[in-house]
């Protein structure tokens, strides 16, 4: 079995909240289809998760969080 993390600043554009680099995860599972072995993969949160920890405040300090930043950063 193959773990494989795709951190996200590898999948998704910083630079643009909420954006998925589709190219560069289509080219990704183009090679990962040619192995023959099972693949567990879990990613990094990128410009989805960092851009809704930022509205919600729960990037940079601990605090008493909102409970809806959790759900939605969770």
């Amino acid at each position: 079995m193959l773990l494989l993390k795709l951190g996200g600043s590898v999948i998704t554009n910083k630079e643009k909240p909420l954006s998925a680099r589709t190219k560069t995860i289509d080219n990704i599972v183009s090679k990962l289809k040619r192995i023959d072995e099972p693949i567990v993969i879990v990613h990094g949160g990128g410009s989805y998760g960092h851009y809704w920890s930022v509205k919600f405040g729960m990037h940079t300090k601990p605090a008493k969080y909102d409970n809806k930043g959790v759900a939605i950063v969770k």
